[in-house]
């Protein structure tokens, strides 16, 4: 089993800066998002927080993050992803990423991720950019 984390985030300055390119200064805060990852014959995702469990087939993950690959590229042919943000809407997207990510560092099999946070959601620490 691997355990990693990350810190939570606050914006000190420049919080709407950024969004037009320009410097913001942030800082780390004491409060942790987690995530656990082991093997499995399936893709589980289980967030301890909210009791949350979402399971997949390994094919079924590969399979429709391929599709969505294949609709992001016919959408910057056309500079239309219209489709793409149809398609990624709520576990649509943990799917694509979770199939994305084991199709690029060619991992066989399954996943079993258990998440876990300190962090508040909603809070404007940065629980979803932790994770």
């Amino acid at each position: 089993m691997i355990r990693i984390s990350a810190p939570g985030k606050i914006h000190l300055i420049g919080e709407h800066s950024v969004v037009y390119g320009e410097p913001a200064i942030i800082s780390a805060v004491g409060l942790r998002t987690f995530a656990e990852a082991e093997k499995s014959d399936k893709i589980l995702v289980r967030d301890r927080k909210t009791d949350f469990i979402q399971e997949w087939s390994v094919d079924d993950v590969l399979d429709f993050a391929h599709r969505v690959k294949n609709i992001w590229e016919d959408g910057k042919k056309t500079s239309d992803f219209s489709r793409v943000f149809e398609i990624i809407r709520g576990n649509n997207f943990k799917k694509i990423v979770i199939g994305t990510a084991l199709h690029r560092l060619g991992i066989e099999g399954g996943i079993s991720l258990v998440l876990d946070r300190e962090i508040p959601i909603g809070s404007g620490l940065g629980s979803s950019a932790s994770l």
